[in-house]
């Protein structure tokens, strides 16, 4: 699952199309909510180290919005009381009210990977087995890749 930009669906998609314009975009922007990085989550820690190293976490300091459940930040960029969201596809597909504008360009993009084991202790071998199986049909890729999953 890799990292997106959201804006409140029928208003205008910031350019994102590569570093130098994400970085205009974002200097541009009213507000920017992303997760907060002190709560320990994979995207608000990547965007956090992201914007400072993009050299422009003093500039948009004064405009960002950070939320404990990215979430709720997301009903307040569909409410239209914040500009521009950043975090996970998969949590910015589930919200009807904003839109995907694209992901992060290649250069900043953070992907966080998810697998699946069955644990050698386990008591129902059989049944992970089995879900993993589930898990990893053409038709579960499928509704993964739907929800903003990358898919191999």
């Amino acid at each position: 699952m890799g990292l997106g930009v959201a804006v409140r669906r029928g208003t205008p998609k910031p350019d994102i199309h590569d570093v130098d314009a994400f970085k205009a975009s974002m200097l541009a922007a009213r507000s920017i909510m992303y997760a907060n990085p002190s709560q320990g989550g994979q995207s608000g820690l990547h965007v956090a180290r992201m914007f400072a190293k993009l050299g422009i976490d003093k500039q948009i300091e004064p405009k960002l919005q950070l939320r404990d459940r990215e979430p709720d930040g997301l009903q307040e960029v569909a409410a239209g009381s914040i500009e521009i969201a950043l975090g996970q596809i998969g949590e910015i597909l589930a919200n009807n009210d904003v839109v995907l504008v694209g992901p992060l360009p290649t250069d900043i993009q953070s992907i966080v990977t998810f697998s699946a084991a069955v644990q050698a202790a386990s008591k129902n071998k059989q049944a992970a087995e089995d879900l993993i199986r589930e898990l990893t049909t053409f038709a579960a890729k499928a509704q993964f890749k739907a929800r903003g999953f990358t898919v191999s």
